[in-house]
């Protein structure tokens, strides 16, 4: 009996200490979520290349890719700015979200119809597969009503929940692939399944969101024109929305232009033996992806210390990196088979560059969330935004030419460490400039 309450002691101790710092808390839980995240994406490329080839392994991640990255063009980053409002708890949830969702179909709409009228231009993808611009632009609406939802969930501090509906819409999509697979349906049906998963996650989520709008209606009428229900103007809304476009256009192109440029000097096949490696290695990445959902609107409203925070994050990625890179090179055979042998300076790369994405992915959600809209604060977001575009499109161009796959991840590694140094001046160049303003 002593025992077991010696046993129950330590454990709340150990959980008193792994969760002490709020962030911390809600980084844990909600990488752990991701985990499981993880795990699926790497059974679903797993499934479509035992069942449907290599080839079409690759097609899928250049369709996943492509849209989320054309979500964010479409979307134009109103989902985040919702986030962070309501985080922040200035301002009506109800007001905000029809604010911003009225926002998000006029440039959703605007996105799709630019995109159809130079596909043929740009995507080759379109002109192989005609019918994958209507499971694009069905996959970026799916998409984006799952993410305005999911948006006010985060707003709430619901974290590892808000996340946790990213399991369900996967976990479907993996039964499916099996479903058509065995029926012998096409391949280009499991990317219109893919929307259609996305959806009842969206749907699933609506419980949890009716009890906050149940809140904030309660609060408004009860706290009418009060300080903390302050009425968001459409300017400083499109400031916000535009300065956290920047930020995740310019961290998503780091996972999206690479498979782009490897598809028009390479093949899809390429593509696919490239995913198969990355799928493994993306464990490392993933965490980049926690860092906005979590440090971003945290740091709204918190003060990090960078120097102290980024030596624990390293010695975290070293051990762990060492070991998804001698797993990935193990199980990427064993999982996806035979063909997909010989990739161990692939997976090096992916997982140096993978870690260094992981520090920049850190600095940026810090220097996002802790500064205002100003026109310096927008100028270091369009040099690191053009890094991204422009120097990660001619450096992955250069170097794949030069080298062939494994130039992709080199490429991409090399640009963000240069935005890393990049980031880590200019928080520091604006802390220096906060601190002088109040003593003044």
């Amino acid at each position: 009996m002593r025992e077991n309450q010696e046993l129950s002691i330590q454990k709340k101790i150990f959980s008193l200490k792994l969760l002490s710092g709020k962030t911390s808390g809600h980084l844990l839980r909600t990488y752990f979520v991701y985990v499981f995240v993880a795990l699926l994406m790497i059974l679903t490329k797993v499934v479509i290349a035992r069942s449907y080839g290599q080839t079409e392994l690759g097609v899928y991640s250049y369709f996943f890719a492509l849209g989320s990255f054309i979500f964010l063009w479409t979307s134009f980053e109103f989902p985040e700015a919702l986030t962070q409002l309501i985080v922040k708890g200035k301002h009506d949830l109800k007001q905000i979200f029809w604010l911003t969702g009225w926002w998000i179909l006029l440039t959703t709409f605007i996105g799709l119809l630019v995109l159809y009228l130079i596909d043929s231009f740009i995507y080759p993808l379109f002109a192989s597969y005609s019918y994958l611009f209507l499971a694009l632009g069905i996959f970026v609406i799916s998409h984006t009503i799952y993410y305005q939802l999911y948006s006010v969930l985060r707003g709430d501090k619901q974290f590892a929940k808000s996340s946790a509906f990213s399991l369900v819409w996967r976990s479907l999509f993996v039964i499916g692939i099996f479903v058509f697979a065995l029926r012998g349906l096409p391949f280009y049906l499991v990317l219109f399944l893919l929307s259609a998963c996305v959806l009842v996650a969206a749907v699933s989520m609506l419980p949890d969101f009716w009890k906050l709008w149940k809140k904030a209606s309660s609060v408004t009428h009860s706290v009418t024109h009060s300080v903390t229900h302050k009425i968001m103007t459409s300017s400083n809304l499109w400031k916000l929305a535009f300065a956290l476009f920047l930020v995740q256009v310019g961290f998503y192109s780091l996972r999206t232009i690479d498979l782009y440029v490897l598809e028009r000097l390479l093949s899809f096949s390429e593509v696919g033996f490239y995913s198969a490696y990355a799928s493994f290695t993306n464990v490392i990445r993933l965490l980049a992806y926690v860092f906005p959902v979590v440090v971003l609107p945290m740091a709204a409203v918190s003060n990090y210390k960078i120097q102290k925070s980024l030596s624990r994050l390293i010695v975290l990625i070293i051990p762990f990196s060492a070991a998804v890179l001698f797993v990935t090179v193990w199980l990427v055979p064993l999982f996806y088979g035979t063909e997909y042998l010989g990739g161990f300076w692939l997976t090096f790369a992916l997982v140096v560059s993978a870690s260094i994405l992981l520090i920049y992915s850190y600095c940026s959600s810090i220097f996002a969330g802790e500064n205002k809209v100003s026109s310096k604060y927008l100028w270091v977001l369009g040099v690191d935004f053009l890094l991204s575009i422009v120097g990660n499109l001619l450096m992955n161009y250069y170097l794949i030419l030069r080298y062939g796959i494994i130039g992709a991840p080199i490429a991409t590694g090399i640009v963000v460490f240069v935005k890393v140094l990049f980031l880590l001046g200019a928080i520091k160049w604006f802390r220096v400039n906060r601190k002088m303003l109040k003593k003044i």
